[in-house]
């Protein structure tokens, strides 16, 4: 925790879009789904479509509000000036009669985004994109100066769900896209940074990173990405290239998997942590910044009690010569904030839940790093590091979350929830209950208590046989942390401790 706190501080200090600093954060937001209620995603649909838990404009507008607030600790309020955004939604109505960002903001410049979502919410607003909405609360949050920049999804014909998205402050000079295999298009732009070229590659491969059947994908995904980086290369050895986004896969991918032959992020597009290596000229072509951080530190995301690390950030080694874009050695942080988007009893990300209007943030932790402009010096010359990473084999480590420390404190009872609204059951969303009741039948996976239905999520195989072993019908007591899944409640025993 010590090293959040430390890079939040860093954060506080104001860099202006104009100064020869700026942040570039990476961001996958879960979901970001506009309000007109037509989704490939049942979840994201309205009545008549999804009768049962309808999406509204009163969650999107939660949405958008909470990721202003975790965009916002970035830069003493202003938020970053480059952000590379994952799963915002590929609008399925894309057409708004033909109105850019801009226009559309000024036609609704004297209404907040609230009024919109609200009381003014009309068949014209549902229109609105989220690109465009989103640009409409950063502003309102303090938040200026930003021009979208998306995926054309007619030009690949790659429908997706899903779309990245960058948001910049400065001019872009020129965008492209690559259709991946079963994943979202790759994004290209080339921003001008002061008169210097900045490449983006944003990127949200296959899912999967624990599974090897969907391996073969992201294989394929990330030749594409070496292909757009080795063309670039081509044209500039030096050129300064961020690549970033949700590649689903671990920055160690090949040491967690050391049975699976080749993984597409280490093997097919060369990141590794040898941050050394890179600068003299010795090591990988794209040093991944998790290097930066302590082994205990690296995590964006938690699955199965251990932190994974699917976001991520790589960089050339032009971004480390004297001339042009810097990176600004050790400024790689992860954006989690405590009492905002990690859950005070673990510290991990607190996940959006269609749930009353709406709750949490994403599944995700942002990530991100300082930049700045060095001038045009020298190619060849590189910057000293001050405690440059030497890790010439990626460590097979993963942080895992201590759930067998639970108190042995009384739990209040599961049975309370049942007095409570659902807005007021979102107040108690990851806190921990005592859970009675029985098992009801392998169809319906879950538990009845009080005579209410609740889904069980059982993530260990231990956890699993013990319980089965009960069998249908049968009492079971333990300890439960109260959650949401696709819009329906649950209880998770995250260790075989919480039996009781």
């Amino acid at each position: 925790m010590s090293r959040i706190i430390f890079i939040l501080a860093l954060l506080l200090h104001s860099f202006s879009a104009t100064s020869r600093e700026f942040t570039v954060l990476v961001y996958n937001v879960e979901n970001l789904f506009d309000a007109d209620g037509i989704a490939e995603y049942s979840d994201y649909q309205v009545a008549p479509f999804n009768s049962s838990n309808p999406y509204t404009p009163k969650r999107f507008l939660t949405k958008m509000q909470n990721i202003a607030e975790v965009v916002s600790q970035v830069n003493e309020g202003n938020g970053p000036e480059v952000i590379l955004f994952q799963e915002f939604e590929l609008d399925r109505t894309p057409f708004n009669g033909g109105k850019g960002d801009e226009e559309v903001l000024a036609e609704y410049k004297e209404k907040s985004v609230e009024e919109l979502l609200t009381d003014g919410f009309s068949a014209e607003v549902a229109n609105i994109s989220s690109i465009q909405f989103l640009l409409k609360v950063f502003s309102e949050y303090g938040m200026d100066g930003y021009s979208a920049v998306t995926i054309d999804p007619f030009e690949t014909n790659n429908h997706t769900a899903h779309a990245n998205v960058i948001f910049t402050r400065f001019p872009v000079l020129r965008t492209w896209q690559r259709a991946l295999e079963s994943a979202r298009d790759l994004q290209g732009v080339k921003l001008d940074i002061d008169g210097y070229g900045l490449y983006l590659l944003n990127n949200h491969w296959k899912s999967g990173a624990s599974n090897r059947d969907t391996a073969a994908a992201r294989r394929l995904n990330a030749m594409v990405v070496k292909e757009e980086l080795d063309r670039i290369l081509e044209e500039d050895a030096s050129a300064d290239v961020i690549i970033g986004g949700d590649l689903n896969s671990y920055y160690n991918q090949s040491a967690v998997f050391p049975d699976w032959g080749q993984v597409g992020i280490n093997d097919f597009l060369g990141s590794e942590t040898d941050e050394v290596g890179l600068v003299e000229g010795t090591g990988p072509i794209l040093y991944n910044l998790w290097g930066e951080l302590p082994l205990e530190e690296r995590g964006s995301e938690v699955y199965r009690g251990k932190w994974g690390t699917l976001m991520q950030m790589m960089l050339t080694r032009g971004l480390y010569d004297k001339n042009g874009v810097q990176y600004v050695d050790n400024s790689f942080f992860r954006l989690a904030v405590p009492g905002l988007n990690i859950d005070p009893v673990w510290g991990q990300p607190i996940s959006w839940s269609n749930i009353a209007n709406g709750h949490g943030f994403s599944d995700h932790l942002p990530i991100g790093a300082r930049f700045r402009i060095v001038g045009a010096g020298s190619k060849e010359t590189f910057t000293s590091l001050k405690s440059g990473t030497r890790e010439r084999r990626i460590p097979n480590h993963q942080p895992v979350v201590d759930y067998s420390s639970i108190s042995e404190e009384p739990f209040p009872s599961a049975e309370i929830l049942q007095e409570l609204s659902e807005e007021q059951r979102v107040d108690k969303l990851g806190e921990l209950f005592l859970v009675e009741g029985d098992i009801p039948n392998r169809n319906r996976r879950g538990i009845v208590v009080g005579g209410e239905f609740y889904g069980l999520y059982l993530p260990k195989g231990d956890i699993r046989a013990a319980i089965e072993k009960l069998g249908e019908g049968a009492p079971i007591r333990f300890v439960g942390e109260f959650g949401v899944f696709r819009g329906k409640e649950q209880f998770i025993v995250q260790d075989i401790s919480w039996l009781r």
